[in-house]
């Protein structure tokens, strides 16, 4: 077997890749790179550009995260049939975790561009990749803030800042686009991807509304019916667990808070509320179910553009999470 093939037969054992078409397959396959670390040898630092996709077919590697002080914490060991940096590649953001060689490691290296390209195409196999990768993405965003809410101890500091917050009045209130929105629109995250055109023909139909300091916009629980897009402000996403909690992400501009419960099964784990006054885009979930339909250009960016920010969710919500789980080492020891 060659080593096409055999990077090909790696690649078809991720579930993430699996029944892609052939050619697909393929063409990632060539584009692939063989790559071998020792014992101890560092993959990739956290903080590097995450440049590439990496699957291991032999060996382990640990995911060590940094902590203040020099310290570092192993989250993770990673065997064969694991993918490391595509949620990293994907979101534009650097590698969360250093990848280090528990002993003697190999695989392929996926260039990122040979990635990027495949998921920008229009052809069935990147638009379930896409898919694919987006719900993987939503999955592990669950699965770090419910673990935040388990390690949460009996500090109800947070929460007690978080009822400091709370306004006399909490209406939320629809309003209507400013004249200069398309070009504020234009220069914030997530929209400044999309021509004038398409950002008219996407969001000027979708509710626009402001909220006090301290609202409350989507309770733990709830299952909220609509993407709510930061435009203006910020709102903070906090879980809890008895008295105590902790915020998972403070999201401004061009930043979304309700993935969860919108676009997976489960409820909304965290509330989210005005940290001052906010300026919000509503996109109700039939509307989503409308573009999902065309399936055009600018659905794509669309869609694309929501998993991309989910990804930045799960790096915030991460660092809660890795801070508890340092200090519950300490105790221990």
């Amino acid at each position: 077997m060659s080593r096409r093939d055999d990077a090909a037969a790696l690649l078809r054992s991720l579930p993430v890749l699996a029944d892609l078409p052939e050619d697909e397959i393929d063409n990632l396959a060539a584009l692939s790179e063989p790559f071998a670390v020792a014992p101890g040898e560092v993959l990739f630092e956290e903080g590097d550009p995450a440049d590439a996709v990496f699957i291991i077919g032999s060996g382990e590697l640990e995911s060590i995260k940094r902590l203040p002080g020099d310290r570092a914490l192993t989250t993770a060991r990673l065997g064969p049939g694991t993918a490391l940096g595509e949620m990293a590649m994907i979101a534009g953001v650097p590698r969360v975790a250093t990848a280090r060689a528990v002993e003697a490691t190999s695989g392929i290296a996926v260039e990122a561009h040979a990635v990027q390209q495949l998921l920008g195409g229009a052809n069935p196999g990147a638009r379930e990749l896409i898919v694919r990768i987006g719900q993987q993405a939503l999955r592990i965003l669950r699965s770090v803030v419910e673990r935040t809410a388990s390690e949460l101890d009996q500090d109800v500091r947070a929460s007690q800042a978080m009822r400091e917050l709370a306004p006399a009045s909490s209406e939320v209130t629809p309003i209507r686009p400013g004249p200069d929105e398309a070009n504020y629109l234009s220069t914030i995250l997530f929209f400044d991807r999309f021509s004038r055109d398409q950002l008219s023909e996407l969001f000027d139909d979708m509710p626009r509304l402001a909220a006090p300091r301290g609202t409350e916009l989507v309770a733990e629980g709830e299952r909220p019916d609509a993407l709510l897009f930061v435009l203006r402000g910020a709102v903070e996403s906090t879980v809890h667990h008895g008295r105590a909690a902790a915020r998972v992400r403070l999201s401004g501009p061009g930043r979304i808070v309700t993935h969860l419960g919108v676009l997976d099964d489960g409820p909304c784990p965290y509330d989210c509320r005005a940290r001052e006054r906010v300026v919000l885009l509503e996109a109700p979930v039939e509307r989503l179910l409308e573009l999902r339909e065309r399936d055009d250009a600018a659905w794509r960016l669309f869609r694309l553009g929501v998993y991309e920010d989910a990804v930045d969710a799960i790096v915030q919500a991460d660092r809660p999470l890795a801070r508890m789980a340092a200090a519950g080492e300490e105790v221990r020891a």
